[in-house]
């Protein structure tokens, strides 16, 4: 056995494309299971509109 020659013997080694996807895969269950994107509780909007400005000023 030890002359024959394997062809594409890898040594059960995984291929280098599929490990990155499996690490891929394996960070995002741990980032959805420690939260996700979570998103706070904010009242102030990030433009103002503007009619909020020209009730909010008393017209002369």
């Amino acid at each position: 056995m030890s002359n024959k020659k394997f062809k594409n013997y890898n040594g059960g080694e995984m291929p280098f494309g599929l490990q990155v996807i499996i690490f891929l895969i394996i960070i995002f269950v741990i980032w959805i299971l420690t939260g996700g994107t979570r998103y706070g509780e904010d009242s102030t909007p990030l433009i103002k509109p503007v009619y909020e400005e020209a009730v909010s000023y008393p017209l002369r």
